[in-house]
Order: structure tokens, then sequence, then C-alpha cells
């Protein structure tokens, strides 16, 4: 970059004579700060000397997506992807300290797989779900089936792999499509916010 503007004030101190107001025939659109690339120009991402704005427009990468279906997966920022693998209906048989649900009421199973990609353990209970209805909006409850159940708790070392269930009950007048977000520690510092998987009940 300084190469740049070393050349550009030579050749402006070269043409000077040859002119009296060379810069005002001529509004040199190659002028304007070499900080501020044209699209066509390919920037130095490492350069230290970029501004914020000019980093931002060239260098930032695309947040990831977080609108997902059921089997896609979402890579957070230091490996660890997440998938909702699938949304099972419970119908029993209850035993006691599980959630029956009325007549008008679905409770349900949703499969949460962790994949580990980063250099260290990584802490499960950081993660928690969250879900509402996809159709005709509503909140579902957190619910409890003893029977199969693997709470996300736990550790899960590098390169590790693990499926994990939250259960929940929601009103049927809300539909059977459900969005499941996934949600990691108390702020979302993540580039486009929390994951959120849509599918259905089944």
């Amino acid at each position: 970059m300084r190469r740049i503007r070393t050349f550009a004030a030579a050749a402006a101190a070269i043409c000077l004579p040859l002119t009296a107001r060379g810069s005002g025939s001529d509004p040199k659109p190659a002028a304007e700060p070499a900080d501020k690339p044209s699209a066509s120009r390919t920037v130095d991402c490492s350069d230290e000397t970029l501004s914020q704005e000019v980093w931002i427009d060239n260098c930032m990468p695309e947040p990831p997506n977080t609108d997902l279906k059921l089997g896609e997966s979402y890579t957070w920022l230091d490996g660890v992807k997440t998938s909702v693998t699938k949304i099972e209906r419970i119908t029993g048989p209850y035993q006691q300290g599980d959630t029956r649900p009325d007549t008008d009421e679905t409770l349900f199973r949703v499969h949460i797989a962790f994949s580990n990609g980063a250099d260290i353990p990584v802490k499960l209970d950081e993660f928690s779900t969250f879900i509402d209805g996809a159709t005709n909006g509503g909140e579902a409850a957190i619910g409890s089936y003893q029977a199969g159940e693997e709470p996300i708790v736990g550790r899960l070392a590098p390169g590790g792999n693990v499926t994990k269930t939250a259960e929940y009950i929601i009103d049927d007048k809300y539909g059977t499509k459900v969005v499941v977000t996934v949600q990691r520690g108390k702020e979302a510092s993540e580039p486009g916010g929390y994951p959120e998987f849509t599918g259905t009940i089944s």
C-alpha cells in the first residue's frame, strides 16, 4: 500500500510542470485514499493498516446460515457442530415423574447431535433449546419423559460425537411444525445469531 502512495506522489510531481492545474482538469479517481480499494482490486486482509470499513467490506466472512432444516448442521465459531436430527412424538407408556399430555396437547422429544471440532473439551451445559410453533406461533413448555432421555449435560472431548435429547409439550392448536432454537451461553456472540432448525413432530 505504501508503494502505491509513493508511486502516486512521484507521478504527480512529474506532471506538475506540464499543467498549471492538472488536478482541476482531471478528477483522477485513483487519487482516492488507497485504503478504499475498488471492487476489482484484491485486498490483502492480513494488512494491519486497512481501515475497519475496508476490512468489513472485503475481509469479513459471510455469517453462517442460521435458518436450517432437520439434519442440517450449524458450526459455532470454535468449531463445534450442532444439528437437530429428529423431533419425535411421545405417546407413552408413562411412569411417575413423566409429563402426561392432555388430549389437546403433544409431548415430544428433540434429538440434538453435537460434534466437537474444537481443540478443547466443550461443556454441553452451555447449550439449551427454545421451541415455538412454526405455523401458528405459540411456545412449547419444558416436559419430561424419562425413558431414553439424554439430558444436555457433561463434557464432549475434541473429536467426540454425541446425541442428546430435550423434551417438550405444546398445545395442538399451534400445529405440529416447530422451530427449535439452539442457544449457547447467555449472549448471542455468533455473527448471525443463534441457529434455528425447523421440522415437524412425527
